[in-house]
C-alpha cells in the first residue's frame, strides 16, 4: 500500500468525512486531484446513468471562506458532491418510490436527510442496503453509504452493487432488446420477481451462472461454448456481447432464432388440425416461451429435418417427390413433369425431393440449376449413423409439405408421400393442391394384385386434385375395380410421356438387311420377365442380343450366368441415354414384360426408328398395335416373340411402313408441345423440340 493509501488507512472513515467537509472548496479539490493523480479516485464509468432532473438544484458557498462553514454550508457541500455524481437519478428515484413523490420532497434532499437511512437506493447503480451490508465497517462509521463510496469507497476497490464494475449503464440492457424481463420472469417462475431492475440483477449476478437466457434472441450456454474466453475477460455473457461481442460480429444465438419461433408458432397454431390426438396432450402454452435446445440434437429425424431446413433457401411453388432417382421410366417421368414446370415458372419455382433411399445415379437428368434434395443425403451430410425408419420418412414430408406449403405437390412413386397423403391429405390439402401419378399394377410373388395403386388409390383418392396416368388402359381398370363414382372420375386425367426429341415429320429409318443385332433394355426384375427373354434367345441363334440393365442380385444372377453361356447374348450396363446407342445397328427392340404401363424405353427405342416387338399388357397398345409395330398378345408365348423378331429381320420393306406410322403416333401423341398442354403449361412458341 503507498503512503496516500496508508493515510487513508489510517483515518477512520467518520473522521475522515467530517475533516473532508470542513475543507475549504479549494482545499478539496486540490485533495480530490491528489486522490484521482495517485490512482485511488476515479469517476466510475461502468455505470454512466446520469440523471438530468437535478441540475437545476440551488448551490451555495460560504460568505466567509476563511471561516469553517456552517451546518447548512456543509449539506449543501454534500448536495454538491452527490447531485454530481452518476449514481443519483431524480426521476428513477420518484419513480421508485411514490411515497416520496406525494409527499412533495425534493428527491436529493429526501435521500440525503432519510432515504438512506430507510434503506432506499439513489438510483439503479447504487444499492445502499447492499453497500452496508457488505461493508460493516462503513455501517459501523453512521455515514452516508453513497457520500462513503464517492469520496472513499471506490478509490479502495469497494463494489457500488453487487453487479460489480463491468456492467453497462441498466438501461443499456433493456433498449439493446436482448434483456426482456417478462419473458425472464415467466420463463423462470422459481425466481418470483416482479421488479424489472431484480430481474436484470439476478440475471447479471446469478442468471448467467447458471445458463439462464435473458431472452428469446439471446443464448447464455451457447455464446460461453462459442465464445470460451469470455470466461477469462470477467464479463457476463450478455455485458461481454453487448460491450464487444457485436463490434466483432459474434453471434448472440446459434441460428436465427426469431425465424424459429415465428415456425414454431405457426406450426404449433396448426397442431390441432394436423395432428389432434398429439395436440390435446398439450395446453395453449404461448410458444415464445418453449424451450429452445441449443445442443446437438440426436435424433435421425430431427437432424435430418434439421439440415433439411437450412438447405432449402426460399419457398418453392411445386414440390415433386420421388422414392429415389435412378435410370428408371418412373424418375424419368418425374424429370418431365420437373423440366414442365420450369418452363411455366422458372427454375427457381420446383423442388424434387427424394424421400425412401439415398439412390441418386440419374442426377445428370436434372434441369440446370434445378433443386434437388435427399433425405439420406442430408442424414449422411450430419454423420448420422442411425438410419431413417419410415416413420421417419412420412413425418419429414408431411412437415416439409406443411412448412413450405407449395401450391402443388406431385407425387411419383415415393411410398412416403402417399402414406402422406393418406394420413394427412385433407390438411395438406387446404393448403396446397395434391397430385400423383399411377403407370401400373403390381403383383406379389402369389400373384396377387399388389402396388401403390392397390394400396393407396381407394384411400388417397378423395385428397387428390389430380392423379396422373400415362396409359388410358389403367385408368379404366381402376374406375372399374374401385367402382370410382363419376363426380371423382374427372380428376383421374391420362397424360402421355412425351419423346423429347419428336421428329417433326416422319422420318423412316434406313433397314440394314445385314443387322441381326436385337436390343433389350429394362430394369432386370420379375416384372420383366428375364425367363422369357432367356427362351427367345435360345429359339433364335442366328440372331445377336444385346441385354442392357440391372436389378436385384438373385434375379439378374441367373440371366447373367445364361449371358456368359450363350453365344448369341451379351449382358451389359444399363444405358445413360437412349441416344447415345448405336440405334441404327438394331433390327428389333424386344420389350417382354408380365405388367406394365407405358414404359419410357419403348417410347425412346421407337422415337430412333427402331422397330418394336412388345408384349400386349398394360397401356402398351396405346403405342405398338398392328399399324406401328408387333404386339404379342400371348405374352408368355416365347416362339411368338421370336417369329415377329424373325420377321423383321427378312421383310424390311413392311418394317419400313410400320416404323412410318409409329413416328406420325409419336410426334401426334407424345411431342412436347402436346405433353406441356396435358400437364396445364401454357406451351411456348418453340417448344416441341429437344430441352
Amino acid at each position: 500500500m503507498n503512503a496516500a493509501g496508508s493515510v487513508l488507512s489510517a483515518i477512520t472513515y467518520k473522521v475522515f468525512v467530517r475533516r473532508l467537509f470542513r475543507m475549504g472548496n479549494l482545499k478539496r479539490a486540490r485533495f480530490g486531484q491528489f486522490l484521482r493523480a495517485s490512482g485511488l479516485f476515479s469517476r466510475p464509468r461502468h455505470l454512466n446513468h446520469v440523471s438530468q432532473a437535478n441540475q437545476h438544484l440551488p448551490t451555495k458557498t460560504s460568505t466567509r471562506p476563511d471561516m469553517e462553514p456552517s451546518s447548512r454550508d456543509r449539506s449543501i457541500d454534500i448536495t454538491q458532491l452527490v447531485n454530481g455524481s452518476d449514481l443519483f437519478d431524480s426521476a428513477w428515484y420518484l419513480n421508485q418510490y411514490p411515497d416520496v413523490a406525494a409527499s412533495g420532497h425534493h428527491p436529493l434532499s429526501h435521500f440525503l436527510e432519510h432515504g438512506w437511512k430507510e434503506g432506499r437506493d439513489p438510483g439503479p447503480g447504487f444499492h445502499a442496503t447492499w453497500y452496508l451490508h457488505q461493508y460493516p465497517d462503513v455501517a459501523a462509521a453512521g455515514v452516508n453509504p453513497l457520500v462513503h463510496y464517492l469520496v472513499m469507497g471506490q478509490a479502495e476497490g469497494r463494489l457500488p452493487t453487487k453487479l460489480g464494475r463491468n456492467v453497462l449503464p441498466l438501461d443499456a440492457y433493456f433498449a439493446s432488446g436482448l434483456f426482456d424481463a417478462k419473458w425472464y420472469a415467466k420463463s423462470n417462475p422459481d425466481l418470483g420477481y416482479s421488479s424489472e431492475w431484480d430481474l436484470l440483477e439476478h440475471y447479471l449476478v446469478y442468471g448467467w451462472k447458471e445458463s439462464r437466457n435473458p431472452s428469446p434472441l439471446f443464448y447464455t450456454h451457447w455464446y460461453m461454448t462459442r465464445y470460451a474466453h469470455v470466461l477469462f475477460e470477467q464479463y457476463d455473457p450478455l455485458t461481454h456481447y453487448l460491450r464487444f461481442g457485436q463490434k466483432q460480429n459474434y453471434l448472440p444465438a446459434p441460428v436465427d432464432v426469431g425465424r424459429i419461433l415465428d415456425t414454431v408458432s405457426q406450426q404449433y397454431r396448426d397442431l390441432k388440425d394436423l395432428e389432434p390426438d398429439l395436440a390435446s396432450q398439450f395446453s395453449e402454452t404461448d410458444a415464445q416461451h418453449l424451450p429452445i435446445s441449443t445442443k446437438y440434437i440426436r435424433g435421425a429425424m430431427e437432424l435430418c429435418w434439421n439440415e433439411l431446413f437450412q438447405r432449402i433457401p426460399h419457398l418453392y411453388q411445386r414440390i415433386i417427390f420421388v422414392p429415389w432417382l435412378i435410370r428408371g421410366g418412373a424418375d424419368l417421368e418425374a424429370i418431365y413433369a420437373m423440366r414442365a414446370y420450369i418452363e411455366q415458372a422458372g427454375v427457381q419455382s420446383v423442388l424434387m425431393v427424394a424421400t425412401d433411399s439415398d439412390r441418386d445415379d440419374a442426377r445428370d437428368w436434372l434441369p440446370d440449376g434445378a433443386a434437388f434434395l435427399s433425405y439420406d443425403e442430408c442424414l449422411a451430410a450430419v454423420n448420422c449413423q442411425t438410419p431413417l425408419s419410415f416413420e421417419d420418412r412420412v413425418h419429414l414430408t408431411a412437415t416439409l409439405i406443411h412448412s413450405l406449403r407449395p401450391q402443388a405437390i406431385l407425387n411419383v412413386n415415393s411410398r412416403a408421400c402417399w402414406e402422406t397423403i393418406e394420413r394427412y391429405g385433407t390438411v395438406l390439402g387446404q393448403s396446397s393442391e395434391l397430385n400423383a401419378a399411377l403407370f401400373c399394377r403390381d403383383f406379389d410373388e402369389n400373384g396377387r394384385s399388389a402396388g401403390y395403386s392397390q394400396t393407396y388409390f381407394r384411400p388417397c383418392l378423395h385428397h387428390l386434385s389430380n392423379v396422373l396416368f400415362d396409359n388410358a388402359r389403367f385408368r379404366e381398370e381402376l374406375i372399374q375395380e374401385f367402382f370410382v363414382p363419376e363426380r371423382l372420375q374427372s380428376r383421374l386425367q391420362v397424360v402421355y410421356q412425351p419423346w423429347t426429341t419428336a421428329p417433326t415429320k416422319p422420318v423412316p429409318r434406313k433397314q440394314n438387311p445385314q443387322t441381326s443385332r436385337i436390343l433389350w433394355g429394362a430394369r432386370i426384375c420379375r416384372q420383366k420377365a428375364p425367363d422369357i427373354l432367356m427362351e427367345v434367345v435360345r429359339r433364335c441363334p442366328e440372331l445377336e442380343f444385346d441385354i442392357h440393365g440391372v436389378g436385384d442380385e438373385a434375379v439378374r444372377q441367373p440371366l447373367k450366368d445364361f449371358a456368359s453361356q450363350q453365344p448369341n447374348a451379351r449382358l451389359l450396363e444399363p444405358f445413360a441415354d437412349f441416344g447415345t446407342l448405336p440405334h441404327q445397328q438394331y433390327c428389333a427392340f424386344l420389350h417382354t414384360a408380365r405388367w406394365e404401363g407405358l414404359p419410357n424405353a419403348l417410347l425412346q427405342a421407337a422415337g430412333y426408328g427402331i422397330p418394336i416387338v412388345a408384349s400386349d399388357v398394360g397401356g402398351i397398345s396405346e403405342l405398338v398395335d398392328d399399324d406401328t409395330g408387333w404386339l404379342i398378345r400371348d405374352v408368355e408365348n416365347p416362339s411368338a416373340y421370336a417369329e415377329a423378331l424373325r420377321f423383321i429381320h427378312n421383310h424390311p420393306r413392311i418394317v419400313e411402313e410400320k416404323v412410318a406410322n409409329m413416328l406420325e403416333r409419336i410426334r401426334q401423341r407424345h411431342g412436347w408441345s402436346n405433353y406441356l398442354q396435358q400437364m396445364g403449361v401454357p406451351c411456348p412458341a418453340n417448344s416441341g423440340g429437344e430441352l
